[in-house]
């Protein structure tokens, strides 16, 4: 039993409704990837009509291998551990595509693991962000639209 399972249910899911603002980096496993530990994402943008979170990833280091060209590796930016204390290293949010989630299940997951919202980025790392996918042209339009961008 932890301390959060004393908590009533409209508690924790009030937590983790307010835990994925824009800006919200988050720990999480996502299946999609052969790899034994958890990723950080970063919540970017949400679409309410379809009750969609968009996100991107951080890496530790530009994969060359998947990021061939200069181009590619363009789409990268970097984010400082000084400034975002949940690192451990300074790494990198990949801006060349934006994945989603379902808003509920986000939800459920953070309503059972509320240590998993482990903080914000800042605001100019955000902006550098959000201005690196709107110009970035391995996202469809219609994914930008959607999201906003």
């Amino acid at each position: 039993m932890s301390l959060g399972d004393l908590f009533p249910e409209y508690f924790k899911e009030s937590f983790a409704y307010r835990n994925i603002d824009i800006g919200k980096a988050i720990l999480i496993e996502i299946e999609e990837f052969d790899i034994n530990y958890s990723k950080y994402i970063i919540v970017v943008s949400s679409n309410d009509n379809e009750m969609l979170l968009a996100y991107v990833i951080i890496n530790t280091e530009i994969n060359t291998n998947v990021f061939p060209n200069p181009y590619l590796r363009s789409l990268h930016i970097k984010i400082d551990k000084a400034n975002h204390p949940f690192l451990a290293y300074d790494s990198f949010v990949n801006c060349s595509e934006i994945k989603s989630f379902n808003t509920q299940e986000v939800i459920e997951f953070l309503k059972n693991r509320p240590e998993r919202v482990v903080g914000n980025i800042s605001e100019e790392v955000l902006k550098a962000i959000q201005n690196k996918i709107s110009g970035a042209r391995t996202i469809p339009l219609y994914l930008k639209e959607k999201f906003g961008f």
